[in-house]
C-alpha cells in the first residue's frame, strides 16, 4: 500500500532527462498543479504533449541544453585517477514488481526506504 501512496503523491518539480514524448508526459502527469517541469538534453518527440493540462493547471515547462562534451575532459580526469566513482549512477528500469530490487540496486539494503524520486516504472 506505501508504494501506491508514493506513486499517487505528486512533485513540486520534475525534471525530465529521456527526450521522448511519453517521459515529458509522464512528468506533466506528475507535476502538482502550479510547479513545474525541467527538461534537458535534445528531445525526439513522436506525440503530442499534453499541452492541456499544463494551460489548466497552471504548469510551466523550461528546459535547456546538456553541454556533456564541456565536461568530459575534466571528468574523465577525475575518473581515471580515482576521485571520481562513476559506478552509483543507477541504469535499472524495473516493473511495479521489481520495486524493492530497484531499490536495493541504488543503496536501499531493505528495498522500501527510498521516497520514489527518480526511479522509472516500466
Amino acid at each position: 500500500m506505501k508504494y501506491t501512496r508514493r506513486l499517487c503523491d505528486r512533485s513540486d518539480a520534475v525534471l525530465e532527462c529521456v527526450g521522448t514524448s511519453d517521459s515529458l508526459n509522464s512528468a506533466i502527469g506528475i507535476c502538482r498543479p502550479g510547479f513545474r517541469v525541467g527538461f534537458v538534453g535534445v528531445h525526439h518527440h513522436s506525440a503530442e504533449m499534453d499541452f492541456r493540462r499544463m494551460f489548466y493547471q497552471n504548469i510551466a515547462l523550461q528546459g535547456g541544453v546538456v553541454p556533456v562534451r564541456a565536461y568530459i575532459p575534466e571528468l574523465l580526469a577525475d575518473v581515471l585517477d580515482g576521485r571520481l566513482d562513476p559506478s552509483p549512477v543507477p541504469d535499472l528500469s524495473v516493473d511495479f514488481a521489481g520495486v524493492p530490487e530497484g531499490y536495493r540496486a541504488i543503496g536501499y539494503p531493505r528495498g522500501d526506504q527510498y521516497d520514489g524520486h527518480g526511479m522509472t516504472f516500466d
